[in-house]
């Protein structure tokens, strides 16, 4: 997969779990210690979090970061 490609499926990943759990993107920021807008960049896949903030992530949503992975690999 290319950079690019990564970052987007990571995003909409993002997106998607932050939607099931009827999260904002201010509450997840909240969670994670974040800003509003850094997660909408995220979700928009202009960013390139580092790997603590996925385990934040990962942590706030109550899954596990290998979770998030394998959705983003499938």
């Amino acid at each position: 997969m290319e950079e690019k490609e990564i970052k987007v499926k990571l995003g909409l990943t993002l997106l998607k779990l932050r939607t099931e759990k009827n999260l904002s993107q201010e509450r997840l920021a909240q969670m994670v210690d974040s800003h509003r807008n850094y997660i909408g960049r995220v979700e928009r896949g202009e960013q390139s979090p580092t790997l603590t903030f996925w385990f934040r992530v990962a942590k706030a949503l109550n899954l596990k970061l290998s979770d998030i992975i394998l959705m983003v690999e499938n």
